[in-house]
């Protein structure tokens, strides 16, 4: 019996033995450095690919598989033309042979040197890599096999109905080194001549095995070429590998580097991420526990959540920026700011805001903007990432955007004002942009200052898509009244059209037209109701097809810089031949009414039924004014009604209902003094007319008296 059982316990023995033997023969008898040229064909005939062994092969079967591999290129084949594809100086490793049959993986060593990779895409738009693929097959030979594979699934299925989803069992890895030293990639496209370099000077980990964490560490930089943009990293971190490899683990994690290049004026900008992440496949979960990013002075906290991350994904988190100074960071990174009017104007930011997300969109609530003492609250996010659409329900307190505006912005000269405002009007409406929108959402703000406008209680709710976007309302109170404006801007077609609907209620027109316009003319409470549309490719050609009718009433107000009365007492004097008497006339015209309809069309206001209802004078007005070129040519009728007592001088019965003509004539930015004066010439003309129908009654009668004195005698 012992006997028995020692033969068959040396039986084994002897199998393994043979085994022993049979693997060392092979390694050292068999010489893969002989079999070089059928590798190369083989290589040729799997890949489409030039492989080029220079270097020595060589192997080994006990205890452990390896290999040690040097000097080999690959290049593609296009066309019977070689390019340039991989070059790798060295590659060795070794694979331990029992752990295997017990399904475990147990690797000495993975080195890697001198690895470079040439990622092509020609002038027609080919890429090197395209051709780096199995031989085609015959569509007959194709559809042959397709089939004969799907009735292998099929019949696989049937026996074994179960075997589909079957979980595979877990295995550990262990690899006592990876180590890649002087690897780069190479990225060209001469059809947008971009040019792109990826040098991995080191990638270092050790003691890699699916039960703890392992040290990695890796160095590497990027250069594009065009702009010119560098980026250096180095990267340390613990990394840990589940047993099985279904998660991922980042922990202590540290990226240090900086880039810099022609867009940041060649400054050097510092970049820093460290924070904990784990990807787990078999849960299908993300977690981002903290992953701080720094760019220069701005610092950014990211917390984010996934679940079934792979199938229908949903993500939550949070990020978190704490203050900072925009001004310098923009300095930091080569692009200072002008100085602003406003000295304090972006010189404290803070965000925080919560996420949440899922395969095709995302929301950020409870968002919370601190902006140099103004707040933005509400939430805001993209509805569908396919197409971009965007939404937002927004608040914010109070905000000064002409403090925001470079200084000096309002002493430039006029020759330079009117460059700047004639080379914008000039460019083109981003109207390809405007017919790609597609947003929906509401802003309220508590008081803003733009433009030297002082608006309150503002609501902006707008909507686009497809081109058409729509403004209802825009509304807001302002200088003691309020504004109500709805818009319709179509994009669909070449020239943008624009439909706009105002109405303005109880404003104070002076302070309006002094920030809007630069105009001070006018005083008095306003009521304004228009109906616009304008169309073009330009700031410029809006303007000047604006077009539409509209009426105007302004209450208990006064005109200023010209005085009415004083004019009409001159023409008076002026015809009378008389001196006018001295007296202390106001500077301006005091009325209870002025208002009429008006209609506009391209560009050019007109006004047929304008009048002004002054004490004892009916004023009248009739004239043009040119909106694009800030300019009018208007003509004032005053009528004084019957024998009147004015200030400062007396109208006799004989002037009655007669027009005294004031015109108004010049630029938005003349002097009211010198815009508005006296028409002479009008008078001359309207006194000329007066006398010679006077001249025709006395003509007339007297031409009647002499005939009947000849009638009597008969």
């Amino acid at each position: 019996m012992s006997k028995n059982l020692k033969l068959w316990l040396a039986l084994p023995a002897s199998i393994i033995a043979t085994l022993l033997v049979a693997f060392i023969l092979l390694a050292v008898l068999v010489d893969p450095n002989e079999y070089r040229d059928e590798i190369e064909a083989a290589a040729e005939s799997a890949a489409n690919i030039d492989l080029q062994i220079k270097g020595d092969i060589g192997w080994s079967l006990f205890p452990w598989i390896g290999f040690d591999i040097n000097q080999i290129d690959i290049y593609t084949l296009d066309q019977l033309q070689k390019t340039e594809f991989i070059h790798l100086a060295n590659a060795s490793a070794e694979l331990k042979l029992w752990p295997l049959l017990s399904g475990h993986i147990e690797v000495g060593a993975l080195i890697l040197s001198g690895f470079k990779l040439a990622l092509i895409r020609d002038e027609n738009g080919r890429s090197n890599w395209e051709s780096v693929v199995k031989k085609p097959q015959t569509a007959n030979t194709q559809n042959s096999n397709d089939r004969a594979v799907d009735k292998t699934k099929r019949s696989e299925s049937a026996q074994n109905p179960k075997s589909e989803g079957t979980e595979k069992p877990d295995f550990s890895i262990a690899i006592a080194q990876i180590q890649i030293t002087d690897a780069q990639i190479y990225f060209k496209d001469q059809v947008t001549d971009q040019k792109i370099d990826i040098d991995l000077i080191h990638l270092l980990a050790s003691d890699i095995n699916s039960d703890n964490t392992f040290p990695l560490q890796a160095a590497f930089a990027l250069k594009n070429h065009s702009p010119e943009v560098s980026f250096e990293a180095e990267i340390s971190s613990m990394m840990g590998i589940s047993r099985g490899g279904y998660a991922l683990y980042l922990k202590q994690l540290l990226m240090e580097g900086s880039v810099s290049g022609e867009p940041f004026n060649d400054k050097q900008i510092p970049l820093e991420i460290q924070g904990d992440m784990s990807l787990d496949r078999k849960t299908d979960a993300l977690d981002i526990k903290s992953l701080v990013l720094k760019v220069a002075n701005l610092p950014v906290v990211l917390k984010l959540q996934g679940e079934t991350i792979s199938t229908a994904p949903n993500f939550s988190g949070s990020v978190r920026i704490a203050e900072f100074n925009p001004k310098e960071l923009m300095e930091m990174i080569g692009q200072p700011l002008p100085t602003l009017k406003d000295n304090s104007a972006l010189t404290d930011l803070s965000m925080k805001a919560n996420l949440l997300g899922s395969a095709n969109q995302w929301t950020i609530n409870d968002f919370k903007l601190k902006m140099d003492g103004s707040t933005l609250t509400g939430r805001l996010g993209i509805s569908d990432l396919k197409t971009g659409a965007l939404f937002w329900d927004l608040d914010l307190d109070h905000f000064d955007l002409d403090g925001y505006l470079p200084k000096g912005t309002d002493q430039t000269s006029d020759s330079d004002s009117q460059e700047a405002e004639q080379t914008g009007a000039d460019q083109p409406l981003p109207i390809e942009m405007l017919r790609g929108l597609d947003l929906q959402g509401e802003l309220r703000i508590g008081a803003l200052e733009f433009g030297g406008m002082e608006l309150s209680s503002l609501k902006l709710n707008v909507r686009a898509k497809d081109g058409e976007i729509l403004i209802d309302p825009f509304q807001a109170e302002m200088y003691q009244g309020q504004l109500v404006l709805t818009a319709k801007a179509n994009a669909q077609d070449e020239l943008l059209k624009l439909d706009i609907s105002s109405t303005l209620n109880g404003v104070q027109i002076q302070p309006l037209l002094e920030s809007v316009m630069d105009v001070d003319l006018i005083e008095g409470l306003a009521a304004l109701n228009a109906e616009l549309s304008m169309q073009g490719t330009t700031v410029d050609q809006l303007i000047n097809s604006l077009t539409g009718p509209g009426r105007l009433e302004v209450l208990n107000g006064k005109l200023k810089g010209t005085n009415l009365t004083e004019q009409t007492c001159k023409g008076v004097a002026t015809v009378s031949q008389t001196t006018l008497a001295e007296y202390d006339w106001s500077p301006d015209t005091d009325f209870q009414q002025l208002g009429g309809s008006f209609q506009l069309s391209q560009g050019i206001l007109k006004t047929p039924d304008m009048a002004i209802d002054l004490q004892s004078i009916k004023v009248t007005g009739d004239g043009w004014v040119n909106i694009p070129q800030s300019r009018l040519n208007y003509r004032l009728f005053l009528a004084v009604s019957g024998e009147q007592n004015l200030n400062g001088c007396s109208v006799s019965e004989k002037w009655q209902d007669f027009r005294w003509p004031v015109r108004c004539k010049g630029a938005f930015s003349d002097t009211p003094l010198s815009l508005c004066k006296l028409d002479t010439a009008e008078i001359s003309r309207q006194i000329g007319k007066k006398a010679k129908k006077k001249l025709e009654q006395k003509t007339e009668q007297k031409l009647k008296t002499e005939l009947k004195k000849l009638l009597k005698g008969f």
